[in-house]
């Protein structure tokens, strides 16, 4: 049995070949004498194959403890520019609320300055409108002739393109004060008030058209123009 293992000089000599050209293992001649030719090449083989193996893996740990050193430095790069984004963002978003919550004031502010001119106004207008039908029935051409004249000098005043918004607004109170002191100024009628309608209607266009008359201004020039009525 011994004989029928032990290599002959010419495997020998191709063993020793293969053993420093092509395997990388280097088995001690015990071992090569103790296994038959074809078992060698088979564990040659499966060695070589396991080498490969696992240079292929070490390949791909080396690339995965790359990679995840890249992740590490650009997550601690980014991330101060991150949190001060956030940081800018929070800030602009509290701005934004501020900047709503005054103008939701101001609205808040103008509806009840306008709903009490408003309410002012209508109960004047039922108070004064049961006292002066008769006055209107005892004159009315020397009431209608002075509604003529206010209507041809106020369309003249604003008319004028140059008028400023204070000079508008001390007109109104100007005109106010006059019809305060005649006391037909809010009669019923088409025929009565159309010379009036035509006065406030000017006053209205001229008021919207206004540059400068914003806000405020507005609100106190519609107040002006309510009163006449």
């Amino acid at each position: 049995m011994a004989d029928r293992y032990k290599p002959t000089e010419e495997s020998s000599s191709v063993g020793r070949e293969h053993r420093h050209s092509s395997c990388d293992m280097d088995l001690p001649r015990t071992t090569m004498t103790g296994l038959a030719w074809s078992d060698w090449i088979n564990v040659r083989e499966i060695y070589n194959e396991s080498r490969i193996e696992s240079k292929k893996r070490r390949k791909a740990e080396k690339k995965v403890a790359e990679l995840a050193r890249e992740l590490h430095i650009l997550e601690n790069e980014k991330q101060p520019l991150v949190s001060e984004r956030i940081v800018q963002l929070q800030s602009e978003l509290q701005r934004i609320q501020h900047e709503r919550e005054e103008v939701n004031r101001e609205n808040v502010s103008l509806k009840n300055k306008l709903d009490e001119a408003t309410s002012k106004l209508l109960a004047e207008q039922e108070f004064l409108s049961n006292q002066l039908d008769p006055l209107w029935e005892s004159k009315p051409e020397e009431l209608l002739k002075v509604f003529q004249q206010l209507t041809a000098d106020l369309i003249e005043i604003v008319s004028n393109t140059e008028l400023n918004v204070d000079v508008l607004i001390k007109v109104m109170q100007e005109i106010v004060k006059v019809l305060g002191r005649a006391p037909w100024h809010r009669l019923g009628g088409s025929t009565k008030i159309s010379s009036m309608v035509t006065m406030m209607t000017l006053v209205t266009e001229r008021a919207v058209n206004h540059p400068d008359l914003r806000g405020a201004e507005m609100i106190q020039v519609v107040h002006e123009n309510a009163k006449i009525f």
